[in-house]
């Protein structure tokens, strides 16, 4: 008899080690997996340490290119200019979502591409006005 609740009692040992380890994996599992969203915030934190918020008149969509790391975009800086090369735009969360009033206008903070000329690395940050999502943009993955 005492060997039958020795042994039940070795068993639930077990399981309660092996729920943890099963436990402690999935959690590491899902921080693996969220590594891209953290290092975006932190990309974005630097870009909004470094550079003020100006406003932008638009940000264009073009049609008919694709963008496998978010959205293509084009900025203009101010009215009149010409806009900017292609760039990609990604919130950390949702990576290829166009938010609503982005073509009308946003907030933009980091460095200033060349009207036509999007070859430069940078990151720069966008928000619609009024608040919302900090989107990262960023240059060259975006294709015709």
């Amino acid at each position: 008899m005492a060997w039958h609740a020795n042994s039940s009692s070795e068993m639930g040992k077990k399981r309660i080690v092996g729920a943890f380890v099963l436990v402690s994996f999935f959690y590491l599992f899902l921080l693996y997996l969220r590594r891209d969203v953290m290092a975006s915030l932190k990309r974005i934190r630097r870009v909004l340490e470094e550079h003020p918020w100006q406003f932008i008149h638009e940000a264009h969509k073009p049609s008919g290119v694709k963008d496998v790391m978010g959205v293509p975009v084009q900025l203009r800086y101010s009215e009149g200019e010409e806009l900017t090369g292609l760039l990609s735009v990604r919130s950390p969360l949702q990576r290829r979502r166009w938010p609503e009033g982005l073509d009308q206008g946003a907030w933009y903070a980091g460095k200033v591409w060349q009207a036509g000329d999007a070859r430069t690395r940078g990151f720069g940050v966008l928000s619609v006005p009024g608040g919302g999502e900090l989107m990262e943009v960023s240059s060259g993955t975006a294709v015709r």
